[in-house]
């Protein structure tokens, strides 16, 4: 499961690098610049597919070394956590970012507690 997602990561951002230019490179004046920009890719692409593999081996080092059930509640715990602690950043909702929890997110913790609980 771990290998697709982050299989499927990969090919979104490499997609994504190559379909949707940036802003930065709508700017730019000459047709040199653009072309030199738009043919390299940024050494940014690949901090999220690290993480991915970095989080999907730490993923399977937990599971072996503690098991599926256990892994299960630390991820409950973990969505409830980050809800709470998203509930009480008070930075966010200062700014007019928003801040607090949705519905939507309640909702999404609650069924995802639920099944990883079931399973």
């Amino acid at each position: 499961f771990t290998m697709e997602l982050s299989v499927a990561s990969s090919l979104f951002l490499v997609l994504n690098n190559f379909f949707f230019p940036k802003k930065k490179e709508k700017q730019l004046s000459t047709s040199n610049e653009k072309e030199e920009k738009s043919s390299a890719f940024s050494w940014k692409i690949i901090i999220p597919m690290l993480t991915n593999a970095i989080g999907g081996i730490l993923v399977g080092l937990v599971t072996k070394q503690v098991g599926a059930v256990k892994k299960g509640f630390a991820l409950i715990f973990g969505l409830w956590l980050s809800g709470i602690l998203q509930g009480l950043d008070s930075s966010s909702s200062k700014s007019g970012g928003g801040g607090g929890v949705t519905k939507e997110q309640i909702v999404g913790a609650t069924l995802a507690s639920i099944s990883l609980w079931m399973q």
